[in-house]
């Protein structure tokens, strides 16, 4: 529906594999050529259509509220959440504190690559005007760019009121963090 099907069977196509994959060699192998060779001519290829001078002081405005209300929605939604699980009483001690709020609601906050292929669908089955796309890249870019800068501020934070407490982020026991320890510690919270 809408020509999501095909990122929809990307994404299984990669989660299926990455099940029986438990030291991640197929990401080992194929990060290097999608991160040098793929990621950037799609990236390229978003960028050729884009022509920024199609939109007016008034629709700037709009991609600034949208921009403000992308970072609010993630950050609410991840406080409330946290209030949920902090009143659910399943953590005893360890209640989710304000700060880790902040710092996964930040992570949330960046649109990336998905938001740009549905709206290069949607743009390309001629569903929105140049004008939406546009601000759709806009908000986009802008959101991935504020991510990054909001997740430095909040472990700046974190390592200056924590200097001489050993303090621990709750994300699990895992060094690394895949697909299958993602859904291993949200079907233990739920």
């Amino acid at each position: 529906v809408g020509g999501l099907a095909g990122i929809t069977g990307a994404y299984f196509a990669g989660l299926f594999p990455s099940t029986g994959d438990p030291h991640h060699m197929a990401e080992r192998v194929t990060a290097p050529f999608v991160n040098a060779i793929l990621l950037p001519l799609f990236l390229g290829s978003i960028g050729l259509q884009v022509d920024i001078t199609v939109l007016n002081l008034q629709q700037w405005y709009i991609a600034g509220l949208i921009f403000i209300l992308a970072i609010i929605s993630k950050l609410l939604g991840c406080y409330l959440a946290a209030k949920c699980s902090n009143l659910s009483g399943r953590r005893d001690k360890n209640d989710w504190k304000l700060i880790e709020v902040y710092l996964f609601g930040s992570s949330m906050v960046a649109r990336g690559e998905v938001g740009l292929v549905i709206a290069t669908i949607l743009r390309g089955a001629y569903l929105i005007d140049a004008e939406s796309y546009v601000l759709c890249v806009v908000v986009i870019i802008l959101t991935t760019i504020a991510t990054p800068i909001m997740l430095s501020y909040g472990f700046s934070f974190l390592e200056n009121e924590n200097r001489n407490i050993h303090h621990k982020i709750n994300i699990g026991k895992f060094q690394t963090i895949g697909i299958h320890h993602m859904f291993s510690i949200i079907s233990r919270i739920l």
